[in-house]
């Protein structure tokens, strides 16, 4: 116990220097988005306001924050990314995995290995070099996941919860504020959340119950509300439904790519994904064990929180249909190391 904050650190040293040994071997930025995002920024810092007539000219928020970094700290876009943006990443996500776990099961020894597995786990480390407003927005939820946990038995008059209750807020605005797919996946666990402690009612009747609809219903009306009246993401949203999420809509691959792109082995897509699948695969040891007689009402809907994003990832892409289903699996990694480490823990001591 005494070891832990030291370990907690080594950890996210570790996550911080497999992201940016990525970054750093390159004199430029990774990936495609990113250039997109860095001429918003630059744009930005230039003119000195935002400009309009961009997706993301009304989901300012990472743009903003990169340009504050690289105003004040006088650094180019990709060194203000990765001071702001990307060791922000890191270091929220590890820290509120670790409290999360620390909170459900009173053992820091599975907080610390839910901390590692965010911090090794392959989408986390693509979304920590590849800086994007969806991965920048994903830090927010584990912290909202955190202060729902832990302000639900509490005195809602005490000014502790409510102090707590206010940031919750204000994070729940900065998600709608960041990115559209955040915010859906936001508003999905909320309900998740308020579902599953329902039905753990319905299981075990005398055990408390501290859920209520108004922080799902309140997150998705004020998301709403900024998509059709501010933002506009309304209409996006009904284009996508009209093409029934088809992959079209989000990737334009050229014809003369598509008879290269089927020619990979079998051997070679496994090893590629071997990494995800075991995570996965191994983190529903963790899911039965939270949502058994030796979990809580709080293990029980923590374990269907973290399985939801991975069910839209998964069953969207065997019915054929695109909701950028690597972003998903990005949210499902962060909350799913939980119940992974709980899986290693298990079978460890066992």
């Amino acid at each position: 116990g005494r070891h832990a904050p030291l370990i907690l650190i080594q950890v996210l040293m570790l996550g911080v220097s497999i992201a940016w040994s990525q970054l750093l071997i390159f004199p430029s930025l990774l990936g495609v988005d990113p250039w997109y995002h860095s001429a918003l920024t630059n744009r930005i810092i230039n003119e000195g306001f935002i400009p309009e007539g961009y997706s993301y000219s009304k989901l300012p928020l990472f743009h903003l924050m990169i340009a504050a970094t690289s105003l004040i700290a006088g650094l180019p876009y990709k060194f203000a990314a990765m001071a702001s943006v990307s060791l922000g990443q890191i270091i929220c996500n590890a820290v509120f995995v670790f409290l999360i776990a620390n909170y459900l099961f009173k053992n820091h020894r599975i907080g610390l290995l839910a901390a590692l597995m965010v911090a090794i786990a392959n989408h986390h480390i693509n979304m920590s070099y590849w800086s994007i407003p969806n991965g920048f927005a994903a830090v927010f939820i584990p912290i909202v996941v955190y202060l729902v946990l832990s302000t639900a038995k509490n005195n809602p008059r005490d000014i502790k919860t409510l102090f707590m209750r206010i940031t919750m807020i204000l994070l729940m605005v900065a998600i709608i504020l960041t990115h559209t797919i955040a915010a859906t996946c936001m508003a999905i666990l909320l309900f998740v959340a308020w579902g599953a402690s329902t039905l753990y009612k319905v299981f075990y009747p005398r055990a408390e119950s501290y859920t209520t609809l108004l922080v799902p219903f309140g997150f998705t009306v004020m998301m709403v509300a900024w998509w059709t009246y501010v933002s506009g993401h309304v209409q996006t949203l009904g284009q996508l439904i009209k093409w029934g999420f088809s992959i079209d809509f989000f990737v334009k691959t050229p014809p003369e790519f598509l008879n290269y792109a089927a020619s990979v082995p079998l051997g070679e897509q496994l090893f590629n994904n071997l990494g995800m699948f075991l995570f996965f695969a191994f983190s529903f040891i963790g899911i039965f064990y939270m949502i058994s007689r030796r979990g809580s009402s709080s293990s029980f809907a923590m374990a269907w929180v973290g399985l939801a994003p991975l069910a839209i990832g998964f069953f969207s892409l065997i019915s054929g249909h695109s909701v950028i289903e690597h972003r998903w699996w990005y949210f499902a990694q962060i909350l799913l190391s939980i119940p992974l480490a709980v899986a290693i823990y298990t079978v460890g001591t066992w």
